[in-house]
């Protein structure tokens, strides 16, 4: 690759993740990278791939984990917010920045507490809430994120857990304050909130664990307190970490995938009436929804 194409490349990296531009309109950029630089090694401290095959066969290798130490070291930031930074990517109770054989592990503890009985058990609960949201619409216009994309997996996610309704409104700000720690571009002002949104996430769900077994019930965070693989439990940092994984990951990217897709719907609208004509559509259009415009 000459010279002007890497400066190109990184320009468009930049664009991608630092301005408002570039998230709001994507693909341009993507195809341009597609084109002159497929395969780019950024200035950044990061390899980036744009190829639906290239990216597939990277994340199916072995030998590829989760280190963000090149690209934090090349993001220019102080050494207290390395810090910070390292809060996050270098938690190994989270099945989000593990590798195996720590994902392994937690990844098959947390599993037993979703067998296919227990979430299709949720099948009717979800259908039915779906109706009463829907019904609550009235007349007029509907902020369709406040309600429906929010309360519906808030909704879920927090009755499979076992948190309390009245709690799920005040843990949305702090779901999305410490989200913003994905973010390739963050402010330090941001991360400073995602630090201390992590820490009174782990304090909330520190005490319902801390709870839940002294008064077991049947949720999840009971069976994932219970959950034993050959002897070997998840430890209390783990069953904290993993709750919190769940609970936001449970909500935040169905909450997107919503919005996403129905703004992308009404921007289509040929794809919608065709969905509107044939619902047998319906499970391919989530799967594609997803894909076409990632929740994260």
């Amino acid at each position: 690759m000459s010279t002007v194409s890497a400066v190109e490349a990184d320009s468009l990296i930049a664009e991608l993740v630092a301005t408002p531009e570039g998230r709001a309109d994507p693909y341009p950029r993507y195809a341009a990278l597609r084109e002159i630089a497929p395969v780019h090694r950024s200035g950044f401290g990061f390899w980036a791939l744009t190829r639906y095959e290239d990216c597939q066969q990277l994340l199916r290798h072995q030998g590829v984990g989760k280190d963000f130490s090149g690209a934090a070291s090349s993001l220019g930031l102080s050494p207290e917010q390395q810090a910070a930074q390292d809060r996050f990517r270098n938690d190994h109770s989270n099945m989000l920045t593990s590798d195996p054989p720590d994902h392994t592990r937690l990844r098959g503890l947390a599993s037993r507490a979703f067998t296919p009985r227990t979430l299709e058990t949720l099948r009717s609960r979800i259908v039915a809430l779906v109706d009463e949201l829907l019904d609550g619409f009235g007349e007029g216009e509907v902020e369709v994120m406040d309600a429906l994309a929010f309360p519906l997996p808030v909704t879920v996610i927090g009755e499979m857990l076992g948190v309390p309704a009245e709690d799920r409104p005040g843990l949305r700000p702090l779901v999305r304050a410490v989200t913003a720690v994905l973010e390739l571009a963050i402010t330090p002002e941001a991360l400073a909130e995602a630090t201390a949104a992590d820490i009174s996430l782990g304090e909330y769900f520190g005490a319902l664990v801390k709870e839940r077994r002294s008064h077991p019930r049947d949720d999840l965070l009971t069976k994932l307190i219970e959950a034993e693989d050959q002897g070997d439990q998840l430890t209390e940092g783990e069953l904290i970490s993993t709750a919190i994984l769940l609970f936001a990951a449970g909500f935040e990217t169905t909450t997107h995938l919503i919005g996403n897709g129905l703004l992308a719907l009404l921007r289509h609208p040929d794809q919608l009436a065709r969905l509107r004509a044939d619902r047998t559509l319906v499970r391919g259009a989530v799967e594609e929804l997803l894909r076409f415009d990632s929740p994260v």
